[in-house]
């Protein structure tokens, strides 16, 4: 078995081993031998009359050559060197993950695996730190209708090792429309790139990624993300709800951690079920008359998350009318 040594930088961004050196090595002696030819075309150098007695005139010529040829080989050994690396590690990573296939094939029937591959082994992408703030307030005194107003945010990873196009969609259906006109609304999206920046969407920019229906408005944004590229994504929605409701917030993709925060009026009684198959992952951070907070501190998998009910307290429904 061939060692190779291999040195890592303080930067940690440069890894050398003995093709690399041997590529800068020809590199150094073919400039030194450019350099010393040169000197011919100089008579009255000092280096010239020290080298002129021992070496003939067609050998500084001949140095020349040389002197290229080494520094193009010198060139290419590194550039080759650095592209044969990079392919080992994708050979590598793929062997690791066809491993891994075989491995989890065994351990669970068929349509289970293919589930398993196709939403999580083969998702490109991976979600963390999410959290959903959602106020709620009544409409108006008859109390039939809830106004909500929900922020909701996350960072998100390209997990592959290709450029990888991430859809960011915001959605929101539309309830009562003609007694409440304008209430549904999409009304900001912001995306923060480590690379290119922040990024808003709002008023006629975001219009020109909306659908907007009768049932529903809906915004889509698709974002190419490099591989191990991260952007924070944060939407702010408002629309209505019924006095009695259900709103699931589950995840779409894998995701580590959810943080869920409700505000609500004080006549108003808001449960939660989370829909997770860990119970000790799931925290009740607040639980007030007027403030929930709860939490999944774990890895979620698409379609896990929190389902959020409420409904008037009873004591409010026996006075009304």
């Amino acid at each position: 078995m061939s060692r190779s040594k291999s040195y890592r930088g303080l930067d940690d961004g440069i890894e050398l081993d003995w093709a690399t050196y041997a590529g800068l090595m020809m590199i150094f002696l073919g400039i030194i031998s450019v350099a010393t030819a040169a000197t011919s075309l100089i008579p009255q150098t000092i280096l010239n009359k020290l080298l002129s007695p021992y070496i003939p005139e067609w050998a500084f010529a001949s140095l020349s050559n040389i002197g290229t040829g080494l520094i193009a080989a010198g060139i290419l050994a590194f550039t080759l060197e650095r592209a044969s690396r990079r392919r080992h590690q994708i050979d590598v990573a793929e062997i690791k993950s066809a491993h891994a296939e075989s491995i989890l094939k065994e351990l669970m029937p068929q349509p289970i695996f293919e589930e398993v591959k196709a939403h999580i082994i083969q998702q490109p992408f991976l979600r963390t730190n999410c959290h959903g703030i959602i106020q709620l307030s009544w409409l108006d005194e008859t109390k039939k209708y809830l106004s909500m107003s929900d922020v909701f945010s996350y960072e998100v990873e390209n997990t592959s090792r290709t450029i990888e196009e991430y859809e960011i969609r915001v959605f929101e259906e539309k309830m009562n429309v003609d007694e409440f006109p304008g209430c549904t609304q999409i009304q900001e999206i912001k995306v923060i790139n480590a690379t290119s920046g922040p990024s808003e969407y709002t008023g006629t920019k975001l219009k020109d990624y909306m659908t907007i229906t009768d049932q529903f408005i809906e915004a889509k944004i698709l974002k190419r993300l490099q591989p191990g590229q991260k952007m924070k994504i944060t939407a702010h929605v408002k629309g209505i709800r019924a006095a009695r409701d259900v709103n699931a917030y589950i995840m779409v993709k894998p995701s580590i951690n959810l943080i869920l925060t409700v505000m609500h009026p004080l006549d108003l009684i808001v449960r939660e079920v989370h829909l997770h198959a860990s119970g000790h992952a799931f925290v009740i951070e607040a639980d007030t008359p007027t403030l929930k907070i709860w939490r999944i501190d774990a890895g979620i998998l698409p379609f896990q998350g929190v389902e959020v009910s409420w409904s008037p307290s009873r004591n409010e429904v026996a006075v009304r009318p």
